[in-house]
């Protein structure tokens, strides 16, 4: 960290990394408490997704850059960074110095407040055990986290805030994208989503109906209502002056009520007749915002067309509402990728894929042909390797470095004559040669 960007010195014995420097302080200006806010949210930055929030070619690109506070948005660079951890290096990374956090103090009380969301109270606690065994510690700790963005994901289902659930259900595909539960719970909202739609559509169409009741009932002309018997006589005649209703006439007083005599219709009549009302054909869309989630990155093909110009973890598409074919591809994906349909609806759900990413290939040499070979749970010997390598597929908690660590271990007549570790990559070879004996 200390020598990953250059130095510089500015008039005043001010010394300091120019990625690091608050606005105010490249303008010359009185720098407070605020501007130590400033770097500490480039750090924040750096912590969550191993880059500079301001970075360029050179010093002078720089600053311009801290100056305009132009930086990729975390979540883009990470997937794995949440929503509420994106807001607070906003917060700090504020162009106005009085929109930043005014005191560490309130600083660590929200990053305190975001950490107890997924269940970690003491992190003073788990920062030695992080130390003590970091890759054991690393497995830990998504696990917690995940399993406390699933229930934080169905209590907010039970309250009915969808927005907030969708996006721990995001956060738990971004650090576990094979997660059942996650899915089950995607899959509960979107059938959710749907029959709240349906019971929507319902409705609309029961008031279509009613409004076409009414207008039926009130554009009959010429036609008299005969709920008395014919032969009914008023004890007491009306007086009044005569009333028309909808066409007809009601002389007053009545000598009776007649029912009217049946008539046949002609064309004539027909042709009089107004068309029946016919509410309109809903309009759809032309198009609808999806997001589409690829884990770890790659490219999207939609329908068999071109793919993206950029592989990227998040790919945000308009795409018309109905049926389409998504292919993913990445550079070190297996060639025919991955493709499914998925169906378009006006309230789209985000879409996850994981990019099948392809093996690595390690062989061993160096060591006596009959000697055994285990790396995992797959055993053989030096020569059944170099004719059929071991194929070593990227974990989930390996596509954040696009590499990981296995364990390898050679034994002749039943004794271990060597182990360790080797790193991996998706798509390359290793050769494992025996370490030279002093």
């Amino acid at each position: 960290i200390l020598d990953r960007d250059e130095k510089m010195t500015m008039t005043g014995a001010l010394v300091g990394s120019p990625a690091h420097m608050a606005p105010e302080i490249i303008e010359g200006e009185e720098a407070g408490a605020e501007a130590d806010i400033f770097s500490l949210g480039t750090m924040l930055y750096l912590f969550a997704t191993g880059k500079l929030p301001f970075t360029a070619p050179n010093t002078t690109a720089t600053l311009r850059r801290v100056l305009d506070c132009v930086y990729d948005d975390p979540r883009q660079v990470m997937p794995t960074v949440s929503d509420g951890l994106a807001e607070i290096i906003a917060t700090c990374l504020q162009r106005d110095p009085m929109a930043r956090y005014p005191t560490a103090t309130k600083l660590r009380d929200a990053l305190a407040a975001h950490l107890s969301e997924v269940g970690i109270t003491r992190p003073h606690e788990e920062l030695p055990r992080f130390f003590l065994a970091p890759r054991d510690y690393r497995k830990e700790i998504v696990g917690r986290v995940t399993g406390a963005l699933l229930d934080q994901a169905e209590r907010l289902l039970a309250e009915k805030k969808s927005a907030r659930a969708l996006a721990a259900l995001n956060q738990v595909l971004a650090h576990d994208p094979s997660n059942t539960r996650a899915e089950e719970l995607l899959n509960a909202m979107r059938t959710r989503s749907a029959r709240e739609a349906r019971a929507k559509r319902l409705i609309r169409a029961s008031l279509w109906l009613g409004t076409l009741f009414i207008l039926a009932m009130g554009g009959v002309a010429g036609v008299r209502v005969a709920t008395l018997a014919p032969d009914y006589q008023p004890k007491t005649p009306l007086k009044g002056p005569e009333v028309t209703l909808a066409g007809v006439q009601w002389p007053q007083p009545p000598a009776a009520v007649v029912a009217p005599e049946p008539v046949t219709p002609t064309r004539a009549t027909e042709e009089a007749q107004p068309l029946p009302l016919r509410p309109p054909a809903p309009t759809l869309p032309t198009t609808v915002e999806v997001q589409v989630l690829v884990r770890p990155w790659g490219f999207v093909s939609v329908d068999h067309g071109p793919p993206s110009a950029e592989a990227l973890p998040i790919h945000r598409l308009k795409l018309t509402p109905g049926q389409h074919d998504f292919t993913i591809t990445c550079d070190v994906c297996e060639s025919a990728g991955v493709t499914r349909t998925e169906r378009i609806t006006t309230r789209q759900d985000p879409i996850a894929f994981a990019a099948p990413l392809k093996p690595s290939l390690v062989t061993f040499d160096g060591y006596p042909p009959e000697a055994s070979v285990r790396v995992g749970r797959e055993q053989r010997t030096v020569a059944e390797s170099k004719a059929r390598p071991f194929r070593i597929v990227t974990p989930p908690e390996g596509w954040k470095e696009m590499r990981h660590q296995v364990r390898y271990e050679v034994s002749v007549d039943g004794k271990t004559v060597e182990s360790g570790e080797r790193a991996v990559e998706p798509g390359r070879a290793v050769l494992i040669e025996r370490k030279a004996t002093p």
